[in-house]
């Protein structure tokens, strides 16, 4: 079963965001993903990584002023360049994966790896989920069933509410 999984690895789609997530997360990281599919799971999350970087450079506070951009016409060298950020953040995940530390706290030592990490593995509050479940679970609890045992009511649930 294991090699099955091993086949069906994608990176297009919502997968790709899973891959993401399981990576930014301390305790998988690439432990999970199989040798030949590492690289590609490792640079496919250090593309999420720059490109959420880069997202949050263009914030407005990023936004300068002809005075600053005047001020900056006469320092010479302390500007960063594009290159010298992507590799800020390439080091940042290398230390990060390299890492043995498991725990989620460790993550406050990797900030770009953090904001990731909370993007990708925060779930969203949904009460949706469970009214679907418990109208369900109200189509198979009819009179006519009234002698059904818990274990069978909730097996018949579960195939019900996992058929779709």
């Amino acid at each position: 079963m294991e090699r099955r999984f091993h086949k069906e690895l994608s990176f297009s789609g919502s997968a790709s965001d899973k891959i993401v997530a399981a990576i930014s997360h301390p305790f998988f990281k690439l432990r999970w993903v199989p040798d030949d599919k590492r690289d590609s799971c490792r640079e496919l999350f250090f593309q999420t990584v720059r490109s959420f970087e880069s997202s949050s450079d263009s914030s407005p506070d990023s936004v300068q002023t002809n005075l600053e951009v005047e001020d900056e016409f006469f320092d010479y060298g302390t500007t960063t360049s594009p290159d010298a950020a992507n590799n800020a953040v390439d080091n940042e995940c290398i230390s990060y994966l390299s890492d043995t530390d498991t725990d989620l706290k460790m993550l406050a030592k990797y900030s770009h790896i953090q904001n990731v990490f909370v993007k990708y593995n925060t779930t969203l509050p949904s009460s949706a989920p469970v009214e679907r479940l418990f109208s369900t679970a109200g189509q198979i609890e009819v009179p006519r069933r009234n002698q059904l045992s818990d274990s069978m009511f909730e097996k018949l649930l579960l195939l019900k509410a996992n058929n779709s």
